[in-house]
């Protein structure tokens, strides 16, 4: 967290509803529920959770490694190419250069 969230976070009182919070990524407004202490929880406690975790994590690679296989290998048409991303793109590229105000709005977010 940048220091701005977490010190409004930590500061707040559960069940109440900050002020805005500026940071880096924006404005924020934070509700904090609740505050449970630090700690850790014994191994056995918590072995099958790891366990599901780390299988999800297998089956989350296997499957895209499946997608990108797939998609090396498919012919996508669009029956509606309204839908196609490279036509969207283009669209966008083009009704930015038409505008002026998008067109500065993207060179100041490139800096």
């Amino acid at each position: 967290m940048v220091p701005e969230f977490s010190n409004a976070a930590f500061e707040a009182k559960p069940s109440v509803v900050t002020g805005l919070v500026k940071t880096q990524y924006g404005y924020h407004i934070i509700l904090v529920k609740d505050r449970v202490a630090a700690g850790t929880e014994p191994f056995e406690k918590v072995k099958d959770d790891i366990k599901v975790y780390l299988e999800n994590q297998e089956k989350i690679k296997v499957l895209q490694k499946f997608l990108a296989d797939a998609q090396k290998e498919a012919k996508i048409e669009y029956v509606d190419s309204s839908f196609n991303p490279e036509e969207i793109q283009a669209k966008i590229r083009e009704q930015i250069k038409v505008m002026p105000s998008m067109a500065n709005m993207k060179k100041e977010g490139n800096k």
